[in-house]
């Protein structure tokens, strides 16, 4: 089963890195459209909206097999999304590419999750986990690194580029597939009858947990570049470095929590997080923006703990509960990028920002309700 881990590491790096030149670059995308902050954020919602009803599509599958080719299908379409935004010439066509975006990133998130739950064990888990979304925290250490490095090729031949990688990882796996078809066709008769609980409302709690936490975290990164050069008059270069400490930092947490895991309850371990990063964010807002910063290593254990969290309440509906969860917090990072972009545009993109320490506050309010013996 290492096999499983082994590509969901892999295509999380890839996704990552892709999603994470997002945001240095979208100051440029949406100075070369001359769009207004309202309808540049759509760049972000449509992916956020796609990859809702194609998680949403495939939430129910669990079958090792159609999961590798659901993920494979993931990374073909990160390759077609990159390759027609760098050749679109109005921002119709962009979209078209980020259409695609948005179907790699559904496929993607509820296949990668899946894929290392079934291949770890109970008491490897969390680390599992943490790991995997290192592979995110450290393309994204890399991502603006590339950006800053190669500033002067402009977005478009940045973005062809990319697009050649999740190409060659596509044909890998697609070989393997063709290479092991027998073996993979022989798991999913196995598996194939397995039947889904379903997942109640009340279990669902953990999912707004964990998509109230991601809008922070995805509004922090996607827009902190832009928040620098339009407060601070930075170049690309100089927001760019600053959106990388913010992943360094991240990195450094995930890292940290997947070999040295602290041992207290995972529970308490969600809550120190939120504290944390909501205290750092209004430091960040109101006293000095460097201190958004430091919401990289605060934030850095809260998604792979909280995705080892949904098997510690509910282990026999942990995969139904995860790919809920990748579904509704694709739904709820649209609305986030739809309400940044209008009141960035009604009042200033300060005000914006407000959306990540209430985002924060209600997961914390959340995650403090829910109680474990009543997911048993």
């Amino acid at each position: 089963m290492n096999y499983l881990i082994a590509v969901s590491f892999v295509s999380l790096f890839i996704l990552g890195f892709c999603d994470n030149l997002r945001g240095p670059l979208f100051p440029e995308i949406i100075k070369y459209f001359s769009v207004s902050d309202t309808l540049g954020a759509a760049y972000f919602a449509v992916t956020s909206f796609v990859a809702f009803f194609a998680s949403y599509f495939i939430r129910k599958e669990k079958n090792t097999y159609k999961l590798l080719h659901i993920l494979n299908s993931g990374v073909l379409c990160l390759g077609i999304s990159f390759a027609i935004q760098s050749f679109s010439q109005n921002y119709l066509v962009l979209m078209t590419g980020v259409f695609f975006f948005g179907i790699s990133f559904g496929f993607l998130g509820v296949s990668q999750n899946n894929l290392v739950v079934q291949g770890s064990t109970d008491i490897n888990r969390s680390k599992m986990l943490s790991g995997l979304h290192s592979m995110y925290g450290i393309s994204s250490l890399l991502s603006p690194l590339y950006v800053a490095g190669y500033s002067n090729w402009g977005w478009q031949k940045i973005l062809s580029v990319t697009a050649i990688f999740p190409f060659i990882f596509f044909v890998i796996i697609l070989i393997q597939l063709i290479k092991n078809r027998k073996y993979w066709l022989e798991l999913h008769q196995k598996t194939v009858t397995e039947i889904h609980p379903k997942v109640t409302w009340r279990e669902k709690r953990i999912c707004l947990v964990i998509s109230f936490y991601v809008i922070a975290e995805i509004m922090l990164g996607s827009r902190l570049a832009l928040y620098m050069r339009r407060y601070f008059d930075f170049s690309l270069q100089e927001s760019s470095f600053y959106v990388t400490l913010l992943f360094v930092f991240m990195l450094i947490g995930r890292v940290v929590v997947s070999f040295y895991p602290p041992r207290i309850p995972l529970k308490t371990q969600l809550v120190f997080s939120l504290v944390g990063s909501l205290f750092c964010f209004l430091i960040g807002m109101y006293y000095h923006p460097a201190v958004l910063i430091l919401c990289g290593l605060t934030m850095a254990p809260f998604y792979p703990l909280a995705i080892s969290y949904i098997s510690e309440i509910n282990q026999k509906k942990a995969p139904e509960i995860v790919s809920n969860t990748v579904a509704i917090q694709a739904l709820f990072v649209v609305a986030m990028h739809l309400l940044v972009g209008n009141i960035a545009d009604l009042t200033n993109l300060k005000t914006a920002f407000l959306i990540g320490p209430v985002c924060m506050a209600t997961a914390l309010f959340l995650l403090l309700s829910i109680k474990k013996e009543k997911y048993v």
